[in-house]
Order: C-alpha cells, then sequence, then structure tokens
C-alpha cells in the first residue's frame, strides 16, 4: 500500500522455504529488516531492491501458512517494533476476515446448489404430475375400450394402451435421469465412448452412424452418454426419414467443436429457439443443453430446414483433451 492508501503490486516468484524470502514466510515469525530479530536469515531487503522491508505471516484458525503482509520502502526511517505489532494486529484481522469470506463463499456455493436442487425438483414435479396424469387417463380409456371391442378395433385400442404405458415408463425414466444430473464430479469421458453408449440405448434401425472422435476426451458428467442418446432418439423419432448421422470434431480459435448432423428434414427456424426448453411433449433437447452445461459447454441447432439438423457443441479450451491412444 503506498503513501495514499493505493494497493500496489508486488510480483513475489518464491515458495516457502525457498530461497531467503520463502524461510522467512516458511519460520512463521514476523521479519524486519536491519533488526536483530532477522537472525540468521539475514537482510533480505536488498534481494528485493526494498530500502526497508517488514513481513508478517498470515496464518489462519489452523495454525496453517495462507500468505503474508508484505510492507517495504518506508518512507521515514526502518520499520518498529509498534509498527510489527500492528502489523500483527491487522494480520489476525485479516486472517480471520479470509476465513470469514471462505466460509461465505462455501455458503453461496451451498445456495446455489440448493437452489439448483430446487429448480430440478419443481420441474420434474411439474412435467411428471402432468404427463403422467394425461398418459394414466389415455391408459385407462383405451383398455376400457379395449375391453367392450373384439377382434382388430380391440387390438387397436390395447395396442394404444401399450403406448401410453410406454410412455409412462420413458416419463418416470426421465425423472429419474434429470434427479441424477449433476450427482457426480464431472470426469474426463472419452468421446467416443459416450457416443457408443448412447446409441446402444437407440433403435437405430437401418440408420448409418458415422463417428469421427480423432480420441478426443470431454470433461463432463458421466451423464454425457444421455446427449448422444437424446440426440440419437431425437433424429430417428421426429427427424423424417433420416438415413445417416454424423458425429465428428473440428478445432476452433475458442475451443472444440462436436458437430452432430443427420439428413432428415431438419428443423424450422420459427421452433429453433424453442427445442431446447422444457415441454410436455419432448424433454430430451433440454436434457441435453442441462448435461452439457454443467462444464460450460453451449449447445445449438445451426442445420437448415429440409437439409438435416445439425447440433453444434462448443467445448471451451481446457475442456477437453486428446488420448494418448488417440
Amino acid at each position: 500500500i503506498n503513501r495514499r492508501g493505493t494497493l500496489v503490486p508486488i510480483k513475489i516468484d518464491f515458495a516457502p522455504g525457498e530461497e531467503r524470502p520463502g524461510q522467512v514466510m516458511q519460520s512463521l515469525q514476523s521479519y524486519i529488516s536491519n533488526h536483530p530479530e532477522a537472525g540468521s536469515l539475514g537482510d533480505i531487503s536488498e534481494i528485493l531492491d526494498a530500502r526497508n522491508l517488514a513481513i508478517i505471516p498470515l496464518i489462519d484458525l489452523e495454525g496453517d501458512l495462507i500468505g503474508a503482509l508484505w510492507m517495504q520502502n518506508k518512507q521515514a526511517g526502518d520499520f518498529s517494533q509498534w509498527d510489527v505489532s500492528l502489523l500483527r494486529s491487522l494480520s489476525m484481522s485479516t486472517a480471520v476476515a479470509l476465513a470469514n469470506a471462505e466460509t461465505v463463499q462455501r455458503l453461496r456455493e451451498r445456495e446455489d446448489e440448493l437452489e439448483h436442487v430446487n429448480h430440478k425438483l419443481e420441474l420434474i414435479e411439474r412435467i411428471t404430475r402432468h404427463d403422467l396424469l394425461n398418459q394414466l387417463t389415455a391408459l385407462f380409456g383405451f383398455l376400457e375400450l379395449g375391453r367392450h371391442e373384439e377382434g382388430e378395433r380391440g387390438r387397436i385400442f390395447i395396442d394404444k394402451a401399450l403406448t401410453s404405458a410406454s410412455n409412462i415408463a420413458n416419463h418416470l425414466a426421465f425423472a429419474q435421469d434429470y434427479q441424477e444430473l449433476g450427482a457426480s464430479r464431472p470426469e474426463w469421458v472419452p468421446l467416443e465412448v459416450a457416443v457408443q453408449r448412447g446409441a446402444s440405448t437407440v433403435a437405430l434401425g437401418g440408420v448409418r452412424l458415422n463417428v469421427r472422435t480423432d480420441g478426443v476426451e470431454v470433461f463432463a458428467d458421466r451423464m454425457l452418454e444421455k446427449v448422444f442418446h437424446n440426440l440419437l432418439d431425437n433424429s430417428i423419432r421426429h427427424g423424417g426419414g433420416v438415413t445417416m448421422i454424423d458425429i465428428w470434431v473440428q478445432e476452433c480459435p475458442h475451443g472444440l467443436l462436436i458437430l452432430y448432423a443427420d439428413d432428415g428434414k431438419g428443423i424450422p427456424l420459427e421452433r429453433k429457439e424453442f427445442i431446447f426448453e422444457m415441454s410436455p411433449d419432448h424433454h430430451g433437447l433440454h436434457m441435453v443443453r442441462e448435461v452439457l452445461g454443467l462444464t460450460g459447454i453451449g449447445v445449438r441447432e445451426i442445420g437448415m430446414p429440409d437439409e438435416g439438423a445439425c447440433f453444434e457443441m462448443s467445448v471451451p479450451r481446457g475442456g477437453y483433451r486428446r488420448s494418448e491412444q488417440g
């Protein structure tokens, strides 16, 4: 801090115990240049090109070194014991303030976590209650109609009832997946493994799947495979005659792009901004955005109508790497 009360940064490049300045910090003792208490450490002010110097270690409530208060170039004379006493008092206040700041930060993080959990629970409750009631109503209705019909007409109602039962199972599976979202720490996930696992739970039929990931691993939630399950499922169910799906990677100035494209009918321009929102009739793409967003991966749809859907997932720098095998 200069005489005007302005914080002036000082670059100090050493670790505790390294060189004499580091030894001062490691000793956990106050240091005053040109003072008998400096002892065997000598006058280190010359090393740092300072006229005079005072160092007070910052010690946390656990007794560990967390930093130091550092003052140099006192205008009038050298630092005195009175200066050191003042600095020691300030160091204790600083250590308490830092501890309080860490506590507040942890509380804020926990508050954010709780808010996120409550948001998820509200979404699950709203979607599952609304959808399950609708599907149960349809199921009971079709079963009742099928009970009074025979032959082909009766089988039609039974098939519709089975479809409703399948939808109920899907909604419950989505609720479970959404509940598990973010429950584990992100990890390095081989992209091709995530794609193949996601594809293994989708009936692709005769659709050709081409995957070129160049050995990329992505730092993501372990539910990354659900991203590709939902993208593939979306193409098969809503793509309109999809015969081929390509997944590849491409580096860009800001990081890595993961591209997913099919040869279906594409997404109308007026629907593009709504496809990632939660709605009663589809949740898959919302899940895609939520899973990717946990580690800062963005997603948008950039395809043209009648030319197929194309999803661009942008991984920031530091969020991907190449495996040794790749």
